[in-house]
């Protein structure tokens, strides 16, 4: 009888930061469209001006997030052959067409809930945005519908990525678009309520504390989902809790979360800290997600090495894509200031 001994090296990470970024940055803008959903169903009175400042959130991540996954590709420049070369059998290949469709969906949602504020802006360009004679109430319905429905798309083409890979039993399982989800709403949240407050200049009642709570308690929830869906799923977060110290970061910054949405008073400072806790937070589970998940073996019995570098595909990378999602608020923030000045003033 011959014995042959096989040998497979640790495997190199195949995901870089740039998928985190792109994870992180889809997920707000998602959110941030269910906020601004909630205000306008289930927040009473309804004001138009506050479900505009949620979806300009919304925008500003919407925007960048395409930009961090294409630098994913390695090659931004091949991104034309997704359109060249439709591959139906590819989920990245979808993901080009549901992308285009969701920031199309989200800009005339923003554009046709503009037109119905009360006063419109007197410069000349600005005045650009109400040419024509539109039934505007229709045409935000129905880019309403159809933001609803993209970011459905978004969310199914973002989870697919992950979940195809069955090879990787915390990613090949049912509770990807929970984690996803309960791991983004309370930063959206809190952003939507932090935009709100500063442009109207009182500490409103958006922020809804209970739903942030609640959002952390079923973050959690869904994470021991995960563990107990199978012995794999189980095996894979013991050995990263005990060979990851990022996973044991990340259930620290969970509680200090849930404890600062629990006795977090009105104060500004307070909120902040809660809004930056939740921030990390949400980049935590993403990061555990995406790159430490790799690390576990999948065909060899020592762990994948990863160190963090402050190169192009690291810290560096991440954090050009976080200057220009502030690049990009900037803009839309001096944008609605001009036109919220103007109807004041008129």
């Amino acid at each position: 009888m011959m014995i042959r001994e096989v040998l497979v090296e640790p495997q190199a990470i195949a995901w870089l930061p740039w998928a985190v970024s792109y994870f992180f940055y889809i997920g707000l803008a998602l959110c941030a469209i269910i906020a601004a959903l909630c205000l306008r169903f289930f927040v009473k009175p309804y004001q138009p001006k506050s479900e505009l400042i949620a979806l300009l959130v919304a925008l500003s991540f919407a925007i960048v997030a395409p930009i961090a996954l294409t630098a994913d590709l390695h090659q931004p420049g091949r991104v034309w052959h997704f359109y060249a070369y439709l591959a139906n059998w590819s989920w990245m290949a979808w993901g080009s067409i549901f992308l285009p469709i969701f920031m199309l969906s989200l800009v005339g949602y923003i554009l046709f809930l503009l037109r119905q504020l009360p006063q419109r802006p007197t410069q000349k360009w600005l005045a650009l945005l109400y040419v024509g004679n539109l039934n505007n109430a229709l045409w935000c319905w129905i880019f309403r519908i159809l933001t609803i429905i993209s970011s459905v798309l978004i969310l199914l083409y973002t989870s697919m990525e992950v979940y195809n890979v069955a090879a990787r039993p915390l990613w090949h399982q049912p509770w990807l678009i929970p984690l996803i989800i309960f791991s983004a709403l309370p930063s959206a949240i809190l952003l939507t309520h932090f935009a709100i407050s500063m442009i109207n200049g009182t500490n409103n009642k958006v922020l809804m504390k209970p739903l942030v709570i609640a959002c952390l308690l079923l973050l959690a929830a869904t994470v021991g989902a995960i563990y107990y869906h199978s012995s794999e799923t189980a095996l894979d977060l013991s050995t990263l809790w005990q060979a990851r110290p990022a996973v044991a970061f990340t259930a620290v910054i969970w509680g200090l979360t849930l404890l600062l949405a629990l006795f977090s008073a009105q104060a500004k400072t307070m909120q902040c800290l809660l809004l930056i806790a939740s921030l990390i937070l949400t980049a935590m589970v993403r990061w555990v997600l995406l790159l430490e998940v790799q690390t576990v073996a999948k065909y060899n019995a020592l762990m994948n090495p990863y160190h963090f570098n402050w190169g192009v595909d690291g810290g560096l990378g991440m954090l050009s894509v976080a200057g220009l999602w502030v690049t990009v608020s900037v803009i839309l923030w001096q944008l609605f200031g001009l036109i919220n000045k103007e109807q004041r003033n008129g």
